[in-house]
């Protein structure tokens, strides 16, 4: 069932993706009134991504819930599935804003209960408890800057209301407005510092739902930050830009900073995603600062750059987190460190992987380089605006995106090599492949051809951007519409690519081939020392990351622990334990002590319930007389 809705999704997405434009009226009078859903360029852009990827998850899941099926709540499993893919369908096709705020916490509900299916375990329970928490802040933050624009102009409820009713704000109004749509989409996005539930929600979560979750469900703060602020013709400011430019980069960088350190391979997928969303709030941005310079065409390239990446991230990583089911459901662990040498228990999955991990670490022919390129030519094309600030800030962002494209290269040879190569560290790493693998290599293999098609071929889903940009602004953007990956006049050249992919392939031939004819080498086992290797002498993913840690270790701000317990006999030496941390600036910072501080707002406040009536009568009085005060002085 859900693969067949996903289907359906994906025929529409590509349907409005070619240009076909649709609206259809409901008037749902007992729960939302009049309601309008469109379908345009932009929606299809984003249904095709919930489609392929819901398609994909679907079938993945039929072999991985066999592993699970003894322990997991199967009941509420197809339902919550279900409304997940439908209200995030109804999310990029509501017209009016009460229907986009129902889809909105609809989406909400299904994966919270698609995270706490298994809710048996204490771990589980917290992690529920903090995404509601944060999701229905970001609602609350949104349905403000949603309804006050339609409510103070009385023009009607549709989204194209709320931006005439957004452009009659000026001032602290508008800023308000923008500064709170900000954090409700932000906080879906993931985006910093509202990303704390991300990373603590995608492990939780079953693989399927996770690469339904980071892959697609982050990118519906990404169409509303678009739908209702960039894409929409409100008049933007260059301050705003140069806040997603803030944003973007310090998300980008962290999220991948945190991925190197991560040991856990769910969790460091899903930092992962927050240096992706910071990729695309850094192109968002910079299209905002070309548009307020009058640069047209430049900033449509960045537009474009920033939503076909976000595009882009929603198939590699559906891809990498159900390779993760793959290796979870295989070994029942996600501790890297446990790992290994599962390329020869589950080969298909490792080469799955592999695929992936190339994409997101942008290497070509790869559709991840291909959306990671434009967002450097958009950066790049921003050295040319007036101003100390551009000339300054402009090329530490492009050295920044230089750098964590290096750091998620280094990160996923780390996670590749640690997890299928070298021997395994435990025995359930090196046993046999789990149950239902052949569908779950199935349902990776179509975000895997996903890859490699985009990749090869970018302009499927580049012309369609640009041309929405044509259309909706009558701008020449054409030349920019084809301009991967030479000069803007050069155009795709997926020919080019295909014959030194070609030429690559004949190479590798005829090297294999002079090497079948040479004489075999001897293989023998690895001298050591005259000791058998044992899977401790192998390179661990905390190794691997060690050089990261030191060279960042100012911004990581590590924390070491190092106890001596003495020896445990006369002669030998002392025992001793050494621990290093990672300190998560924002949670550690900023979470830590505002809970603190709520908390013990909370228990000053308790004392008031003291359980005297004099004293509830005292404070009656005092808050009327107060209240006389107050508007005696208004």
């Amino acid at each position: 069932m859900a693969a067949t809705g996903s289907a359906f999704i994906l025929a529409l997405g590509v349907t409005g993706l070619a240009g076909a434009e649709w609206r259809f009226a409901w008037d749902i009078p007992a729960v939302l009134g009049p309601s309008t859903f469109v379908l345009d360029r932009l929606s299809g852009l984003f249904l095709t991504m919930l489609g392929g990827v819901g398609v994909a998850a679907s079938i993945f899941s039929e072999g991985y819930l066999e592993h699970l099926e003894k322990r997991w709540n199967f009941h509420w499993m197809p339902i919550c599935q279900a409304l997940f893919l439908g209200s995030m369908a109804g999310v990029f096709v509501a017209g009016t804003i009460p229907t986009f705020l129902f889809f909105w916490e609809l989406m909400a509900l299904s994966s919270f209960g698609l995270v706490m299916l298994d809710s048996l375990t204490e771990s589980r329970r917290r992690t529920g408890f903090i995404y509601l928490a944060m999701t229905h802040v970001g609602t609350a933050f949104l349905t403000l800057a949603l309804l006050w624009p339609c409510a103070r102009s009385g023009s009607g409820w549709a989204i194209t209301d709320w931006v005439s009713g957004l452009a009659g704000f000026g001032g602290w109004e508008r800023i308000v407005v923008i500064a709170c749509l900000l954090i409700g989409f932000g906080t879906k996005a993931g985006m910093m510092p509202f990303h704390v539930w991300l990373p603590r929600a995608h492990p939780q979560a079953p693989s399927h739902v996770s690469a339904l979750m980071s892959g697609v469900m982050v990118k519906t703060g990404i169409y509303g930050l678009f739908r209702f602020l960039t894409g929409s013709g409100v008049v933007l400011h260059a301050e705003l830009g140069w806040v997603l430019l803030g944003i973007g980069f310090v998300s980008m960088l962290l999220g991948v900073l945190y991925a190197c350190n991560e040991h856990h391979l769910k969790t460091l997928l899903a930092y992962s995603s927050i240096e992706n969303v910071g990729i695309v709030l850094l192109a968002l941005g910079m299209g905002i600062l070309l548009r307020t310079w009058g640069h047209e065409a430049d900033a449509a390239l960045a537009f474009s750059a920033g939503l076909f990446h976000a595009f882009n991230h929603a198939f590699f990583k559906g891809l990498l987190f159900m390779s993760a089911g793959a290796v979870q459901a295989t070994s029942h662990d996600g501790n890297m460190d446990e790992l290994g040498g599962m390329a020869r228990t589950i080969p298909a999955a490792s080469m799955l992987f592999f695929v992936g991990a190339l994409a997101i670490s942008c290497l070509p022919p790869l559709n991840g380089f291909a959306g990671e390129w434009l967002v450097y030519r958009s950066v790049l094309s921003g050295f040319a605006l007036p101003g100390l600030a551009s000339k300054i800030v402009l090329p530490l962002m492009a050295a920044g995106l230089a750098l964590a494209g290096a750091l998620a290269a280094g990160c996923f040879v780390k996670a590749f090599g640690t997890i299928f190569l070298g021997k395994p560290r435990s025995h359930a790493a090196g046993h046999q492949a789990a149950p239902g693998m052949k569908r779950m290599i199935a349902g990776m293999m179509l975000p895997a051809v996903a890859c490699v098609v985009f990749g090869v071929f970018p302009e499927i889903v580049i012309k369609p951007l640009t041309t929405m940009f044509e259309a909706s602004r009558g701008l020449p953007y054409g030349p920019y519409a084809l301009s991967w990956p030479g000069r803007p006049d050069e155009g795709v050249q997926p020919l080019l690519v295909l014959s030194c992919l070609a030429a690559g392939i004949l190479m590798a031939w005829w090297i294999l081939g002079r090497r079948g004819r040479a004489p075999a080498a001897a293989v023998v086992e690895t001298w050591n020392c005259g000791t058998p290797l044992t899977p401790r002498m192998a390179y661990t993913a905390s190794a691997f990351a060690e050089p990261v840690k030191v060279n960042f270790a100012w911004l990581l701000q590590l924390r070491r622990d190092l106890r001596d317990h003495g020896p445990l006999a006369p002669l030998l030496p002392s025992r001793m334990t050494y621990r290093l941390e990672t300190v998560h600036l924002f949670v550690d910072y900023l979470y830590k002590p505002l809970l603190r501080g709520i908390l013990a707002l909370s228990h000053g406040v308790q004392k008031l319930q003291a359980g005297s009536l004099n004293a509830y009568l005292a404070l009656l009085f005092a808050v009327i007389v107060g209240l006389l005060i107050m508007g005696g002085i208004r």
